[in-house]
């Protein structure tokens, strides 16, 4: 992983050296190509087999189905 940081109106960028992608943070450009830049989703949901790229988006969706049998 390449980090390349521009100043732009007075604010960073952190752009991804695979697919361009921008973040403003170091630490998302990192999360993106840990977990998602031309990689699967590496996260599933026990209940339904959905795959996600992040853990969290994977967490999300698993509540939801805990809270609609809970309805």
């Amino acid at each position: 992983m390449v980090l390349i940081n521009i100043v732009s109106h007075g604010k960073k960028d952190f752009i991804c050296d695979n697919c361009g992608r921008t973040y403003k943070y170091q630490r998302a450009l990192h999360r993106h190509s840990k977990y998602e830049c031309g990689k699967e989703p590496q996260f599933t949901c026990p209940l339904c087999e959905r795959r996600f790229k992040q853990k969290i988006n994977m967490k999300k969706h698993y509540m939801r189905h805990l809270d609609k049998r809970n309805e």
